[in-house]
């Protein structure tokens, strides 16, 4: 069973280190919410660090997103404050977005975020490798959150 490297916060906000063995990257992450622990990152373990670097970095031409307009980053805001007060997992409600979202520029950065918090990230993270689309205020807001 592969090994997965992460770093994670216990309920008491101290932040631990270590691996665990799972099929996926979901898996793990799921393993380690199970424990009781909130992962900051996960990674496949093994192979160089030019492997290990290359399993978190994403294509470059993908965050090549352009400007979104003010009114639908405010909608989006607000429906998925809306999914996290109905207590949703913040991946299922970024999921959801995703899919009532038209064709478009807005569908393709929520579904990049989702991605990306698969992978261990934060939705602060998330968002701030998105300049074009969220402001630097909206990804502290949301790191602040």
């Amino acid at each position: 069973m592969p090994k997965f490297v992460y770093e994670a916060l216990d309920a008491k906000g101290k932040e631990v280190k270590s691996e665990i063995e799972a099929l996926s990257n979901q898996e793990a992450i799921s393993k380690l919410r199970n424990k009781g622990l909130f992962p900051t990152k996960v990674r496949a373990k093994g192979g160089s660090k030019k492997a290990a670097v290359r399993t978190q970095a994403k294509p470059k031409a993908r965050r090549s997103v352009g400007k979104i307009k003010t009114k639908e980053i405010c909608q989006f805001a607000r429906q998925l404050s809306t999914l996290q007060d109905a207590g949703l997992a913040i991946l299922r409600s970024l999921r959801i977005l995703e899919q009532q979202q038209k064709p478009g520029r807005l569908k393709r950065v929520i579904g990049y975020i989702a991605e990306d918090i698969e992978g261990g990230s934060t939705l602060s993270e998330a968002m701030g490798r998105h300049p074009k689309c969220f402001s630097q205020l909206f990804v502290n807001i949301a790191a602040a959150g």
